[in-house]
C-alpha cells in the first residue's frame, strides 16, 4: 500500500492517534492501526521526519518505540499523578504544567529523548544542527 492511496483520516491516525474525522479510519482497532502501519511505515515515516526532524509519529510511538518519554519536573508538581500517566498512557502527547508561572514539560522533550538514544537519523541530525546554528548565530 503506497502512503499516496491513504485518506485524510488514516494519514492523521497515524501522525496523531485519531482520525480526521470522528468514527473514521481504524474505527479503534489497534490491529487494523498496526497493519496499516506496517504497510506504509518506511515511507511514511520518511515522509514525517522530513517534514518534521526531531519528531516522530503516533503510530511509530505506538507500534514501534513502544515506550513512554520519561517524566521530568514531577517533583516540582506534586499533584501530577505518576500512576495516573502510566494507566491512561500519553505516548505521542507532551504533557505540561503550570510552575512558577510558567508552562513546563512534564517529560523529557521528544526531539532530547531520540537524541539522547540516538534515534535521529542522519539527515535530522544535520538538518537539527543546521537549525540550532542559524538560531544561536542571530
Amino acid at each position: 500500500m503506497a502512503v499516496e492511496l491513504l485518506d485524510k483520516n488514516w494519514r492523521a491516525e497515524l501522525r496523531h492517534g485519531r482520525p480526521f474525522f470522528a468514527g473514521a479510519g481504524s474505527h479503534g482497532n489497534s490491529e487494523l492501526l498496526r497493519r496499516v502501519w506496517k504497510r506504509v511505515h518506511d515511507e511514511f515515516l520518511q515522509q514525517f521526519i522530513a517534514k518534521h526532524p526531531g519528531k516522530r509519529t503516533f503510530a511509530w510511538w505506538c507500534f514501534d518505540h513502544e515506550q513512554e518519554r520519561p517524566i521530568i519536573n514531577a517533583e516540582q508538581f506534586p499533584e501530577f499523578d505518576r500512576s495516573q500517566h502510566e494507566l491512561h498512557s500519553f505516548l505521542h502527547t507532551s504533557l505540561f504544567a503550570v510552575i512558577d508561572g510558567r508552562l513546563t514539560p512534564l517529560q523529557e522533550p521528544k526531539r532530547d529523548y531520540l537524541e539522547r538514544l540516538g534515534l535521529l537519523t542522519d539527515v535530522e541530525c544535520s538538518t537539527l544542527g543546521e537549525v540550532d546554528l542559524s538560531y544561536t548565530e542571530k
